[in-house]
């Protein structure tokens, strides 16, 4: 297998999960006047023969604040993801939201290829959001 067709199937797999995340039994519920803001997920290089990430979703409430549903994802055995630890935030604003992502870079030393950050803030409504990712 390529570099590249590896790169595809990661991606792939990436954009699976992703819209696992957000189906109706994933960990991330929007509701009707909520939407997506951005996504970070770390993606250690020592985790990465079971797929281990930790993925923050951070959504736009109504009002202008923001919430968060945070959580580790593995797929053992090339299976389907298994998601531990799910926390989450309900009310913050946007300068904790930066707080904590960075917070979490310095405590993990996430390497620049080792964290990615998915900015879905200029999209207006959930349906572009979803038509956005599912482009991955």
């Amino acid at each position: 297998m390529t570099d590249s067709s590896r790169l595809q199937t990661a991606a792939s797999l990436w954009a699976q999960d992703l819209l696992a995340d957000l189906s109706s039994n994933g960990p991330v519920h929007l509701e009707p006047d909520e939407r997506l803001w951005k996504v970070y997920i770390f993606r250690p290089s020592t985790g990465r023969a079971t797929h281990l990430e930790h993925r923050i979703y951070s959504k736009l409430k109504p009002g202008g604040h923001l919430a968060l549903v945070t959580f580790a994802a593995h797929r053992p055995n090339g299976g389907p993801p298994v998601r531990s630890g799910v926390a989450r935030v309900l009310d913050l604003s946007r300068e904790d939201l930066g707080h904590i992502i960075d917070s979490i870079r310095r405590q993990t030393n996430a390497a620049e290829d080792e964290y990615h950050e998915v900015d879905l803030s200029h999209l207006a409504t959930w349906p572009d959001q979803l038509e956005y990712l599912s482009q991955f």
